[in-house]
């Protein structure tokens, strides 16, 4: 087995969908414990942004500022989403600058 730049994105592409569909579930099962929708949320942005490495050229810088802002918005979310599992409030000012520096 070879692991090139491909193999590993595809890999990384399948954890991050598993994650998801895990985190969504539970979140499905537990409506009602708020920090677990983020942490589903989170997760489906980060795996639509690692799934659309697939759909992308080279030449289409359009498509590659939308991967990294839903790469971008999804760990904010699930960053925020750990941060209210030990009970302190979201620090959702710093997150957000956060991941507008990332994009820019």
């Amino acid at each position: 087995m070879i692991l090139d730049f491909q193999t590993l994105i595809v890999c990384y592409a399948l954890v991050r969908v598993m994650q998801a569909a895990g985190l969504v579930y539970v979140w499905q099962v537990h409506r009602k414990y708020a920090p677990l929708r983020e942490l589903a949320a989170g997760s489906v942005l980060i795996a639509l942004g690692s799934l659309s490495i697939f759909a992308s050229n080279p030449g289409m810088g359009l498509w590659i500022l939308v991967q990294t802002l839903l790469m971008a918005a999804g760990a904010v979310v699930f960053n925020v989403g750990l941060v209210r599992l030990a009970d302190r409030p979201a620090p959702w000012a710093i997150a957000i600058g956060w991941a507008g520096a990332c994009v820019a």
